[in-house]
């Protein structure tokens, strides 16, 4: 039996036309949370519970950038979208 130990966070970058790009990271849970502990954590450090600067967190960026300029339609936020159990590896280092 293979051991769930690491946490995938599901991510998005939304812009003002509701075109949409996906991100996820692996981190491991050495503390053995449970989804919703983490969940609760995550959204406790969101700006509204749910928005946050995928750089100020050392997160990869997921932006809809069209040949990587600025566009009216974008912005600097992220949303969370889920956390779940993963056998997956680390994604991001420590």
């Amino acid at each position: 039996m293979i051991a769930i130990e690491n946490i995938k966070l599901i991510y998005l970058y939304r812009d003002a036309s509701n075109y949409k790009a996906w991100g996820e990271i692996i981190f491991r849970n050495p503390d053995k949370l449970n989804l919703n502990e983490i969940e609760e954590r995550l959204r406790g450090s969101f700006d509204c519970r749910e928005f946050f600067i995928a750089s100020q967190i050392y997160i990869p960026e997921v932006f809809l950038f069209i040949h990587d300029r600025f566009t009216e339609d974008d912005h600097f936020f992220h949303e969370f979208d889920a956390v779940e159990f993963t056998t997956e590896q680390t994604t991001i280092a420590e």
